[in-house]
């Protein structure tokens, strides 16, 4: 059954995010990153939409097989690699690109795994999360022959560009290269906007892609981008009270004087986050009400004396289209990448060009 609330996907906002991202990588080629459904925009229609990228990349072995089901041709790139010794056999039988990050994924696997058609080897040059030590880098390619095409790193704080560990890790990854002469990639979105060196071969965008900025003080739209996902519900209550009245759980918003309180039929049900700060901003009839109380499960209470004509019915915007999702997931301590994905897997979506 469906609920009151909807994402709606701009198709057409996502192929112009990748026109500017185009413009920017010059030769570089584009892995556009479609894990997790695509952020929650529905991995098929995104690919479909996409029919200029080089390539796609996932995270599990999973994901991929389902874009070779589907009849997906152009390389996918499996972030995570092999887990076990079965998904390497259907990663095989399907053709899928694997990431080697540990010993174990070479050394207790049998011969028949370096027939791979293609691996690429990522190195931890400073994430602390996946990824061989750069001292390790010799012994693996060394096992894994001419068939490990390309060198990864991934940036931990690519997102705040002046930090210095950005410069450092670039630094460690530039002289594996110059030992080893293999392909590179160690872009994400945020160093492919800010780090023109760090571009190499190969850039891995993501969430710019889906039209926010993946820096912490920029919104999409500063960057030319424009918001792909819209999530929308229902005004479905107005109920006036007065000064002193309370609202929501907890009785924590009490009402300064008479005015009108709307309820919106969304919640933490649909993806909306429940931490959303008092005063996040909700979008009715491109007027700005903020919210007052706490998000509940199925719904959000907002005061509506921006907007004395509301009426029941009235779409609003909770982010997307005039909100970014930037500043909603500011307001509510967390990132664009959540809201995305906790929507679009909740709620029913649409497609627009």
């Amino acid at each position: 059954m469906s609920r009151p609330a909807r994402v709606s996907v701009n198709l057409s906002a996502l192929q112009h995010n990748f026109t500017v991202l185009r413009s920017v990588v010059g030769k570089s080629r584009i892995l556009a990153v479609v894990k997790a459904d695509a952020y929650g925009h529905g991995v098929f229609e995104v690919i479909d939409a996409l029919q200029e990228a080089d390539g796609f990349a996932v995270a599990c072995v999973g994901e991929g097989l389902e874009l070779r089901q589907a009849g997906v041709d152009r390389p996918v790139l499996v972030l995570q690699g092999a887990h076990d010794a079965q998904e390497l056999q259907e990663a095989t039988e399907a053709g899928l690109t694997l990431v080697i990050h540990q010993w174990e994924q070479v050394f207790d696997l049998p011969d028949s795994f370096f027939l791979w058609p293609e691996l690429w080897l990522k190195v931890d040059t400073g994430m602390g999360r996946l990824g061989i030590q750069p001292e390790d880098v010799d012994r693996l390619l060394e096992r894994l022959g001419p068939r490990c095409t390309t060198l990864m790193t991934h940036f931990a704080n690519a997102d705040e560009p002046e930090d210095p560990i950005n410069t450092l890790q670039l630094a460690r990854f530039e002289q594996l290269l110059q030992q080893y002469k293999r392909m590179a990639s160690a872009a994400n979105s945020a160093a492919t906007l800010a780090m023109p060196a760090a571009r190499y071969d190969w850039v891995r965008p993501g969430l710019m892609l889906y039209g926010a900025s993946p820096f912490v003080e920029e919104h999409g739209l500063d960057l030319g981008l424009w918001p792909v996902m819209t999530l929308r519900a229902p005004l479905v209550a107005i109920n006036t009270h007065q000064a002193g009245d309370r609202v929501g759980y907890g009785s924590t918003y009490r009402c300064p004087e008479r005015m009108q309180v709307g309820v919106i039929a969304a919640g933490y049900a649909d993806g909306y986050p429940r931490h959303a700060a008092e005063g996040t901003p909700v979008l009715i009839d491109g007027v700005l009400c903020p919210i007052v109380g706490r998000v509940s499960m199925d719904m959000i209470t907002v005061d509506l004396r921006p907007l004395p004509r509301a009426t029941l019915g009235m779409q609003a915007v909770l982010w997307g289209e005039g909100l970014p999702a930037d500043k909603i997931a500011s307001m509510a301590s967390t990132i664009p990448y959540e809201l995305m994905c906790a929507a679009g897997a909740r709620c029913a979506r649409d497609y627009s060009y």
